[in-house]
C-alpha cells in the first residue's frame, strides 16, 4: 500500500472517530466548554467511548382517544329502539340461496337474535341467528335462505333484532331470486 492511500486512510479513520465523539457528546448534551463567566473552573474532562450505540427510537404520536387505556373488556351497550343495517344480501348462484349479513350499530351485547325476513307476494321466509359483540357493533354474521323455500322473483329483505335491552328493524333491500 502507498503511503499516500495509507495517509487517506487514517484521514477517513479520524474523520470517523470525530464524527462519532461529536455524536456522543451530542447525546450527553455537551455543547462545547463552558462561557468565560462560568464559576465552575474545573478542568473539562475527556470523554472516553468505548462503543457508541444508537440512540432509542422516538416514540410518535398515533392518532386515536386519548385518556388511559382501558384494559378491562368494555361493558356492554344498549341501544333501547335500534336500527340495525344489512352489510349486503344478494344471490348466492353457486350456493343455491340468498345469503345476507348485518350488524347493529350502537350497541355492543351479545345473545341477542338476528332474524332475516325475505318477502315475496304475500309469502314470509324467516331465518335467525344468535348475535355476537363485535368491537363496537353487535354482529349478526351470515344468514342464508336455501331455494328450496323461495319462488323466483323480487324479495323485500330486512334485518330484525331483538334482545333484553335493544330492538329495531333495519331498511329494506331487495333481492332477484332467478328463476
Amino acid at each position: 500500500m502507498t503511503r499516500t492511500a495509507r495517509g487517506v486512510i487514517l484521514v477517513g479513520l479520524l474523520a470517523a472517530v470525530g464524527v462519532v465523539v461529536a455524536a456522543v457528546l451530542v447525546t450527553r448534551g455537551d455543547t462545547g466548554p463552558a462561557p468565560a463567566d462560568a464559576t465552575d473552573r474545573s478542568a473539562p474532562s475527556s470523554p472516553s467511548v468505548s462503543a457508541v450505540a444508537a440512540p432509542a427510537p422516538v416514540p410518535t404520536a398515533q392518532a386515536g382517544p386519548t385518556g388511559p387505556v382501558a384494559t378491562d373488556p368494555a361493558p356492554a351497550v344498549t341501544g333501547g329502539n335500534v336500527t340495525p343495517v344489512i352489510g349486503y344480501a344478494e344471490w348466492d348462484a353457486a350456493g343455491n340461496r340468498v345469503v345476507a349479513a348485518g350488524f347493529v350499530p350502537g350497541v355492543v351485547e351479545s345473545g341477542g337474535t338476528c332474524t332475516l325476513t325475505l318477502e315475496n307476494a304475500g309469502t314470509t321466509v324467516e331465518v335467525t341467528s344468535t348475535a355476537e359483540a363485535d368491537a363496537t357493533t353487535t354482529n349478526c354474521g351470515a344468514l342464508a335462505v336455501p331455494r328450496g323455500k323461495l319462488v323466483a322473483g323480487t324479495w323485500q329483505v330486512t334485518l330484525g333484532y331483538d334482545s333484553a335491552g335493544s330492538h329495531g328493524t333495519s331498511q329494506p333491500a331487495t333481492v332477484e331470486v332467478p328463476a
